[in-house]
Order: structure tokens, then C-alpha cells, then sequence
């Protein structure tokens, strides 16, 4: 046997041996363990709120959040992004709701911005994104998040984020007056379709919180809804905030700010697309949340946050790529991955937000409503918002995990997410109960 034989039969060799060994589960993450909680409030006292919005004016060029080639590099803004703050007061205890104009929030731009934020003493922080994929990318130093999608880590980018955020949440705590709430929620038939399980039911559920001054003055509007902000074209040289931007700015000409976060989104999606509808799709949700907020009843004056951490399963993207190289994909990311994430529970008068580190489905997240203590969850209006504090990737119902139906296609862990999560969920609605 020839020499280049022989060197060509080992190099396959050793290919055939570190394939096989990839082969074998490397996770390790077999049966994460039980929630661990973190903190819980509960007051209901006299109720004090502020709230601010800051431009988020990144630095140009950027790239925006890809997952096409060639990438597209933006060098203007088409229109503006921003970072909004909502600042809450009660009995002493203080919670911050900060949205920013980004696809996602990482775990270390929360905790970054926990940092930054230290003197103010914050018995809690929610730090949620509108989920625009057509914003700035680049802040996410992890290997796995920059091949996926968000390309070469700046930390200029990174800076600015947390920087601005810090100034709208330092904003608004310094505007902080006395606030009533209001609540309103209603269903928009028709407003978008499910893109992955056609004729399934999206979650169509508008959920609206109007918190006003004693004046009369709005302070805030916090609304959910669902359906992914993908109609800025992706092939645009710009940046935008979509059509939840297009939906804050027109509730903000009544005064305050607006708020918008994601529900269940995770298979919804709007039902335009260009920069046309775009506006057309911002301009119909602000009209129906006016519009829910016209019949709006007294909310009571209760502030409660709890927060959960969870450990995550091992990777398994099985649904996703070739077939030969799902089960060594999954070993390579679950040594790039988080292995915990953050569930919450964010009470505003008589609407409970669950939040959750990725994007739920309409099934998974009624799903995990099932499984919640129906004693607590009675008067209340209840969502789960998507996006707040990390990324973990799609939450589907485990049967669609494994089946590789919905967006199981889309995910990054396998069937046992769902469960933790939902989990994680029960233990932080519980919390404020157990540790008022």
C-alpha cells in the first residue's frame, strides 16, 4: 500500500472514530433538576409609576440579525429604535419593565444592566425585547448565538444596549407619580395565522394595562399581543422597529408610553408584510388596543414579581439539519448553550404576566396555563410574554417536539423544555403567596 494510501485510509479512520463517538448523547442533562427561586414580591399599596422612552441610536454601520447570506449591513436608521422603561413603586418595593427595539435579550445584557442599575436597589427587573428582526445584531458574545444568527460580537453594541436602557429606566424612576390602573382584554379575530400548523388557533388574545395619574394624565400603556415583527423587508440596508414601533409611537401621541410585548408568538405570524404593512399592522393594533382601553375597568392597585431560575435540558436538535449530523450537532451546542434560564411572574393590578426566555407557541403556552393553580389564576387576566431576560429558542408541546412538527424545526432543545418551563411557571405564580 502506497504511502498516500495509508495516509488517506487513517485520516478516514479517525474521521469514522470522532463521528461514532459523536454519535453518544454528551449532554449530560438528562433530568435537570427542580426550579430554584430566586425572589418574590407582593404588595398592594398606594402605587407610584414613572416611564420613559431614550433612543436607542446604535452605533452605524451594524449588521442586522441574520439567518441568510450574503448578510445585510445596515447603515441608517428607516425609522427610529428605541428603549422604553417602565418604572413601578409599591409599599417600598420597586419593579423595572424595560422593552428594547432587539430580536432578543441575552442573559448577559441582563445582567449587565442589573449591574449598572445597583444603586437604584431594584427588588426586580424584567428585561424584555419586541422581537424586530430588523434591529441592530452583534451583542451576544456567545459562539453559538453569532454562527446562528447574530453575527460577529461588537462590544460597542453590547455597551450601548445596556447604557440606554439604564438611562430610560434612570428616567423614568426619577418621573415616578402616584397611578391608577385599568385593564381591558378582548380577542382580534383574523390578526394573524399560524405559519407553521396552518389553520391551528394562534394566540389572538389583546391584553391591555392603561396606568393613569390622578390627574388623568396617561403615564403608561403595557399591551400583548402575538405575532412576529417580520415585515420590514430583510433585504433593506436599514433598521426598524416594525410594526411594534409603528403600534408605540401612534398610543404615545395620547400621551405616556407604550409599552408592547410579545404573547405566544412563536408560531404566529402577522398577517401583512412590507414596509406598507407594516404601518398597516402597527396602525390596527394601536386602534384595538385604544379601543379595549375605551371600556377598561378599574384594575386595583396590587404590584407582585417573582422570578425562577430552571435548569435547561440537554441540546437536541434533531428536527433540524441533516440526519447524519443531528445527534453531533446536539453535542457540539450543548457545550455552547445556556444550561439555565429565567421563568417570572410580573403582577399589574389584575393581569398576571408570565414571562418566559424564548418563544412559546399558542399550544405550549395554553398548555402551560393548564397546568397553573386555577385558585390563583381566578379574576385575573392572565398571558404569557415571550422574549424577557435570555433566549432559549422555540417552546413547543412536547409532542410536537417529537414528532418534528410545529416549530420543533426551529428549536434547540428537545420535549423536555416545555416541562421545565412549565414548571418553573407553577413555582413563580406560587411564590409571592408563600414569601409576601
Amino acid at each position: 500500500m502506497t504511502v498516500p494510501l495509508r495516509r488517506a485510509r487513517r485520516i478516514c479512520l479517525v474521521a469514522g472514530a470522532a463521528y461514532a463517538l459523536l454519535l453518544f448523547d454528551w449532554s449530560g442533562r438528562a433530568h435537570p433538576g427542580e426550579p430554584r427561586p430566586l425572589h418574590a414580591l407582593d404588595v398592594s399599596a398606594v402605587l407610584k409609576a414613572g416611564a420613559a422612552r431614550v433612543p436607542l441610536a446604535p452605533p452605524l454601520p451594524v449588521m442586522r440579525p441574520s439567518f441568510r447570506y450574503p448578510v445585510v449591513v445596515a447603515t441608517r436608521e428607516q425609522d427610529p429604535l428605541e428603549m422604553r422603561a417602565l418604572v413601578l413603586r409599591s409599599g417600598g418595593r420597586t419593579v423595572a419593565l424595560v422593552l428594547a427595539d432587539l430580536m432578543v435579550i441575552t442573559d448577559d445584557l441582563r445582567q449587565a444592566l442589573e449591574r449598572s442599575l445597583a444603586d437604584l436597589r431594584l427588588d426586580g427587573l424584567v428585561f424584555v425585547a419586541t422581537h424586530t428582526h430588523s434591529s441592530v445584531s452583534g451583542f451576544d458574545s456567545h459562539v453559538a448565538a453569532q454562527v446562528l444568527g447574530l453575527g460577529p460580537f461588537r462590544p460597542d453594541i453590547a455597551k450601548v444596549i445596556v447604557d440606554r436602557a439604564a438611562e430610560a429606566v434612570r428616567e423614568a424612576e426619577r418621573s415616578m407619580v402616584r397611578v391608577q390602573l385599568r385593564s381591558a382584554e378582548t380577542r382580534i379575530r383574523g390578526w394573524a395565522w399560524n405559519r407553521s400548523t396552518p389553520g391551528a388557533d394562534v394566540d389572538d388574545l389583546l391584553t391591555a394595562v392603561a396606568l393613569d395619574s390622578d390627574a388623568g394624565m396617561r403615564v403608561a400603556t403595557v399591551a400583548v399581543v402575538a405575532a412576529h415583527p417580520t415585515l420590514f423587508p430583510s433585504a433593506l440596508p436599514e433598521l426598524s422597529a416594525d410594526y411594534p414601533g409603528v403600534a408605540m409611537r401612534l398610543l404615545e401621541e395620547g400621551g405616556g408610553v407604550a409599552l408592547l410585548l410579545q404573547g405566544a408568538e412563536g408560531d404566529a405570524a402577522a398577517p401583512l408584510t412590507g414596509w406598507i404593512g407594516m404601518q398597516a399592522d402597527g396602525a390596527f393594533v394601536a386602534a384595538h388596543v385604544r379601543g379595549a382601553l375605551h371600556d377598561a375597568r378599574a384594575a386595583g392597585n396590587r404590584l407582585a414579581f417573582s422570578e425562577v431560575e430552571i435548569e435547561l435540558p440537554g441540546a437536541d436538535v434533531r428536527k433540524i439539519g441533516p440526519f447524519l449530523l443531528r445527534r453531533p450537532l446536539s453535542n457540539l451546542l450543548a457545550r455552547m448553550l445556556p444550561r439555565t434560564a429565567r421563568v417570572g411572574a410580573l403582577t399589574l393590578g389584575d393581569v398576571l404576566l408570565l414571562t418566559v426566555a424564548g418563544e412559546p407557541t399558542a399550544l405550549a403556552a395554553q398548555r402551560m396555563l393548564q397546568q397553573l393553580p386555577r385558585h390563583l389564576l381566578e379574576e385575573r387576566k392572565v398571558r404569557v410574554v415571550a422574549l424577557a431576560q435570555a433566549y432559549v429558542s422555540y417552546i413547543d408541546a412536547p409532542e410536537r417536539v417529537r414528532d418534528g412538527t410545529g416549530e420543533s424545526r426551529r428549536a434547540w432543545y428537545g420535549p423536555d423544555l416545555w416541562g421545565q418551563v412549565s414548571r418553573g411557571l407553577e413555582v413563580a405564580v406560587e411564590a409571592p403567596r408563600s414569601n409576601p
